[in-house]
């Protein structure tokens, strides 16, 4: 695929937040970048909004498996669907965020927003297509939740060529992450950006330290988020 050089696949790209108010706004905002950076097929993307929004009228496994792309699995249970993930995608940190959602078979309005939120995301992560945008994706989550997804997008981005887009009001928080910002200019112009990693680089002694059992095969996770939670006391 061909790009301008302000895009490379692989890369997670902030969008100014300044002027995004209604969720059309900000979804022309994102396909209108894409065009002008010459994107192939940019009208195939995957976006979850900040409220995490499901189909209603399916419950939380059912809105999972419609995007497995597995036609065998679609009417079985989520054991189908961690052991799709565990052998196709090979993403151990979505296996562990299917593990934090405790009522699959409810609907999304019986949900918990971060239950809901967290189907969301694994439902982007999950669709075909180059690019995702994501919509305040760490509102609703708690700390471990969101060290996973974090986790669970590094490996989707670096498996599937994937090209991520972030609007969220937590800029700082997000350029730890980030390649590069999106900035609309008032002449409808963009200009992107470089992130200044320096500023936001994570060290070994303040990243999360992660350890993978080898009986079990389980993920154990300290998080530089705990500190956080109980400072706030959350």
């Amino acid at each position: 695929m061909n790009f301008s050089k302000n895009i490379q696949i692989g890369e997670i790209l902030l969008m100014d937040p300044s002027q995004e108010d209604l969720l059309p706004n900000k979804l022309k905002r994102f396909t209108q970048f894409l065009k002008t950076e010459n994107a192939p097929n940019y009208s195939k993307f995957s976006f979850v909004n900040q409220e995490g929004s499901l189909i209603g009228h399916l419950t939380l496994i059912q809105n999972l498996l419609l995007e497995s792309n597995n036609k065998s699995i679609l009417l079985k249970n989520k054991f189908s669907l961690d052991q799709y993930i565990r052998n196709k995608l090979k993403n151990p940190y979505l296996i562990e965020l299917l593990k934090e959602i405790s009522h699959f078979d409810c609907f999304p309005n019986e949900a918990s927003p971060e239950g809901r939120k967290i189907t969301a995301l694994m439902q982007g992560l999950l669709k075909n297509g180059p690019y995702l945008f994501l919509d305040s994706p760490e509102k609703y989550l708690d700390y471990n939740n969101l060290f996973l997804f974090i986790q669970a997008l590094k490996i989707s981005i670096k498996d599937n060529g994937l090209i991520v887009i972030i609007s969220s009001p937590k800029q700082d928080f997000w350029k730890k992450y980030a390649q590069k910002q999106i900035i609309k200019r008032g002449t409808g112009h963009f200009w992107v950006t470089p992130i200044e990693q320096k500023n936001y680089h994570t060290s070994k002694t303040s990243d999360s330290v992660i350890e993978m059992s080898k009986n079990a095969g389980q993920l154990i996770i300290h998080s530089p988020f705990d500190s956080i939670k109980k400072n706030t006391g959350s």
